[in-house]
């Protein structure tokens, strides 16, 4: 996904576990009549939104981590 799909297009994702489309950003108004993105969802919903903006931001996960799961991408299993 892009940062520019996300801010001005829209932008569903299949969901690996549920095989579901989820509506993450619609900004053309295909599905809402104003613009919406899955920050606004998940407050109608109640739920808590966190934004991340730097990998600085990211304690929890190493760095080492990060760096294997990148290397480790695309390798057959």
């Amino acid at each position: 996904m892009s940062k520019n799909s996300y801010q001005n297009g829209v932008v569903l994702i299949q969901c690996d576990s549920c095989k579901n489309r989820h509506l993450i950003a619609d900004n053309l108004g295909w599905f809402r009549d104003k613009n919406v993105n899955v920050e606004d969802l998940m407050q109608e919903k109640g739920e808590q939104v966190r934004q991340l903006k730097s990998m600085d931001l990211l304690d929890d996960i190493e760095a080492d981590k990060i760096q294997q799961a990148i290397n480790d991408y695309g390798k057959p299993k």
